[in-house]
């Protein structure tokens, strides 16, 4: 199966999902800020490159109506494969808990998104854009500190790319 048709079906799960639970959760009403650690997988033209990174994320999860809220989740990606390259990396839209007991809570963000790679030697960048989806599986240590564990995924459209970035980190509510 192509990597076009694999996104397209994913696209329509994650618009299930959302169109599933458009009622079903009470939200959370507090702001998150998360930082943690990640790892980026980058497959394209039958290239396969990996690279550790940083993320960094806001959501909050009432900011249009009481169910729908906004994403931003942001990352640095230092080195990717074998050259010397950074990277960064941005996906905002909206965001729905599809999940919440108090304890544990799934927030999913499906967005834009957009990445610039400078590679050292040569001198040379890229910038694409595409759309993604980021989900978080969060467990809520205390009514301020939590922890997660992300999955992100990225189909560029400029240049052929398909990204996975799962992470961990820390986060606090406020």
């Amino acid at each position: 199966m192509k990597i076009k048709n694999l996104c397209a079906i994913f696209i329509l799960i994650m618009m299930t999902v959302f169109c599933v639970d458009l009622y079903a959760q009470e939200q959370g009403k507090s702001d998150q800020l998360s930082f943690g650690a990640s790892c980026i997988i980058a497959l394209s033209d039958e290239t396969v490159s990996v690279g550790p990174g940083l993320q960094v994320s806001w959501v909050s999860p009432c900011l249009f109506t009481d169910f729908l809220g906004l994403g931003i989740h942001g990352g640095l990606i230092m080195p990717i494969g074998q050259e010397i390259a950074y990277g960064l990396t941005l996906i905002a839209g909206p965001c729905m808990t599809v999940y919440d007991n108090d304890t544990f809570r799934i927030p999913i963000t499906l967005g834009i998104n957009a990445n610039y790679v400078i590679i050292q030697l040569p001198e040379f960048w890229v910038w694409n854009v595409g759309i993604g989806a980021v989900s978080d599986f969060v467990w809520q240590i205390n009514q301020k500190w939590f922890t997660y564990g992300r999955v992100q995924a990225v189909f560029n459209l400029g240049a052929f790319e398909f990204l996975i970035t799962p992470g961990l980190g820390m986060g606090f509510c406020f």
